[in-house]
């Protein structure tokens, strides 16, 4: 197992104290929306991308093909989603949001941005910069070293 240096274990400890100050913030009741918070996910990619195939819904939320389509049934059941013909490919179908769900994802970014705008409130336009830079970079990063780890344990198994 590599060992880790003190550098990286507050890097470790720090992500794991931001893992759960999350969980504490969606635990928070909403009021409205889908019960199933992890479904957020899906509604947000429909909203980013447009209408997508449940194939490429679990691509873009790194989710599993099964565990998107019983979530996508839920959203469709609370309004939220409808099941389109693909406007390229008659033989199938998409996701797309209906224009309750758009009202509810337009609701969920206009709360976390006011969140997050006082959670930087403080802070300088060129610290909030740097920081955003830094954390997509370690993002991207985290991403990337995912992706080749998984592809490599696939590969060797």
């Amino acid at each position: 197992m590599p060992q880790t240096t003190p550098r990286s274990e507050e890097l470790i400890d720090q992500v794991v104290r931001l893992q759960r100050v999350i969980h504490r913030i969606k635990a928070q009741p909403t009021g409205d929306g889908p019960r199933d918070r992890s479904s957020h996910v899906l509604l947000l990619a429909i909203f980013r991308q447009g209408p997508l195939r449940l194939a490429d819904l679990a691509t873009a939320a790194y989710v599993d093909a099964s565990v998107v389509s019983r979530q996508a049934a839920e959203l469709v059941a609370e309004g939220l989603l409808v099941r389109q013909q693909h406007p390229g490919d008659g033989r199938s179908s998409v996701m797309a949001l209906t224009d309750q769900g758009e009202q509810f994802v337009q609701t969920m970014l206009a709360r976390r941005r006011a969140f997050f705008d006082r959670a930087v409130s403080d802070w300088s336009e060129q610290e909030l910069g740097t920081f955003t830079r830094l954390l997509q970079r370690f993002v991207d990063d985290t991403e990337h070293t995912y992706t080749a780890t998984a592809t490599h344990q696939e590969t060797s198994t």
